[in-house]
Formats: C-alpha cells, sequence, structure tokens
C-alpha cells in the first residue's frame, strides 16, 4: 500500500521542471541514447547548448539513426552529435563533463550475456564497469576547469519491491546467475537496487568532497519500450494511464547531472 501510494503521489502530484542550467563548451556521454529518455535526454542538452553529445550504444545503426535525427531537429552538423560503441575512446577526449548512464532491459526470459544472467550484465555489470572506467577523465576535468562533473544512473522506484534473498550469498552473482532457482519477475527490481547500493557505497567510501558526483535519478513511470517484452494487456492499459510522457522523464535525468552534492 505504501509504494502504491508512493507511486500515485509521484505520478500524478510531482511536477518535473525543465532543466534550464546550461551545458555550453561541456561533453556529455549517454549510454542508451539512442531511443526513449536517453534520446529525450540528448535533445534537451543540446537545447541546453552542450558542445559535444555523445551517444554510446551497443548498436551504431540504431546510434546513427538518431543523431541523423537530432541534427535534422536541431539544424547541426559537424562533431557536436558523435555515435560511439568502444569507451576507449573517452581517454581522448579534451573534457567530459557528464556520463548519464541510462542503457538497461527488462526481461521476464533467462538468459546469458558475458557469463552473467543478462539484466545483471546489462543493468548493473555494464553500467559500473563504464562508470568506474570514465572516472579518471571525469577527475581530470573537474581539475583542469574547475567544475563539478556527474556521473548519473538512472535507476528505479521498483528496487522497493525487490526481494534480493540472493544477498546472503558469500557470491551474490553465483545464485542470481543459476537459471533454475532465477526469478525473473523480480529481476529487474533487484538489479535497480544493486545500483543504488553500490553508489552508496561509493559515496561512503569517498566522502562528500569528492571531485565527482556519483548519483543515481528514478524518472518515474514513463513511456518507453523497457517493458514491451513483459507488458500484459492489463499492464499496456494501466501504463497507458499513468505513464509520464517520456521527455517529462527525461527532464529528471538532465537535472540530475546539475545538482551539487
Amino acid at each position: 500500500m505504501a509504494f502504491a501510494l508512493r507511486l500515485l503521489y509521484s505520478q500524478f502530484i510531482v511536477k518535473v521542471p525543465p532543466p534550464t542550467t546550461s551545458f555550453e563548451s561541456k561533453t556529455i556521454i549517454i549510454t542508451g541514447g539512442n531511443t526513449g529518455l536517453g534520446f529525450e535526454a540528448a535533445k534537451y542538452y543540446l537545447k541546453l547548448k552542450a558542445s559535444r553529445v555523445i551517444l554510446a550504444c551497443r548498436s551504431l545503426e540504431k546510434a546513427d539513426k538518431a543523431k541523423l535525427e537530432l541534427e535534422q531537429t536541431f539544424a547541426i552538423s559537424g562533431d557536436i552529435v558523435e555515435t560511439w560503441q568502444f569507451y576507449e575512446k573517452a581517454r581522448t577526449l579534451p573534457r567530459l563533463d557528464a556520463v548519464l548512464l541510462n542503457a538497461g532491459i527488462m526481461t521476464k526470459e533467462y538468459r546469458v550475456a558475458e557469463d552473467n544472467e543478462s539484466t545483471i550484465t546489462v543493468n548493473v555489470i555494464s553500467t559500473f564497469l563504464i562508470a568506474f572506467l570514465l572516472i579518471s577523465k571525469l577527475k581530470e576535468t573537474a581539475k583542469i576547469f574547475g567544475t563539478t562533473p556527474h556521473t548519473t544512473i538512472v535507476s528505479s522506484d521498483l528496487h522497493f519491491l525487490s526481494d534480493f534473498s540472493e544477498w546472503k550469498s558469500d557470491d551474490i552473482f553465483a545464485p542470481l546467475n543459476d537459471k533454475k532457482p532465477a526469478r525473473m519477475n523480480d529481476r529487474y527490481n533487484v538489479s535497480k537496487l544493486m545500483e543504488i547500493l553500490v553508489v552508496r557505497h561509493f559515496a561512503s567510501l569517498y566522502g562528500p568532497n569528492y571531485p565527482v558526483v556519483f548519483n543515481t535519478v528514478h524518472p518515474g513511470w514513463c513511456q518507453s519500450n523497457l517493458s514491451n517484452e513483459i507488458a500484459t494487456n492489463f499492464l499496456k492499459k494501466l501504463e497507458n494511464f499513468m505513464r509520464r510522457k517520456t521527455e517529462e522523464g527525461a527532464r529528471s535525468l538532465v537535472l540530475a547531472t546539475t545538482f551539487g552534492r
């Protein structure tokens, strides 16, 4: 009941204002930026004068299609919008001001991706691998330009519903990777809780004076393709009634990359 009331309040009472902070001269990396919330966030960064917006996607074909649409929408060309598949290129950037880790999946099927269950691979392992690989460039930017760069991870209030009994194991990933007892209806929720726990642990290790803001953001229940695989007819009808517009959800993502400590 408490979660339901929180959800109703969040969806119908809370209004997120459009971001207004300038991103002039700044460089942004967005994972999962070719569609949904990530794509709408990219639009906001361009509206707010970002000098460089990098769409980091698993599929360069999809990323290039999104890049073309952004360039046509904002009548821009050249190197303002780029598409990347390999994060090693980030080391060559003159600066990096915000990393928006938006890529994620929600699935009801047990699948293996790079030796782990796919939800954990994409939502947790890959997300934090990218985050920690890019921290040195963010710290360098903070030192050179006197700014406060951000690493923002898109999480979800669904973490409140997770059971996460796997935490009792000495090796958390072992039960999560065991197909037989896998509870895939809870897996997305678990992945979002793991994200929040890792960020909290990171914050406790390095304290409030760390040069990079490391945070999570919950955009609310938004229009996207995320739940297509698990959606029942009832859920689709409920989503149509309750979901925020994708653009409204993207506001939260962009705002989270502007907040101070």
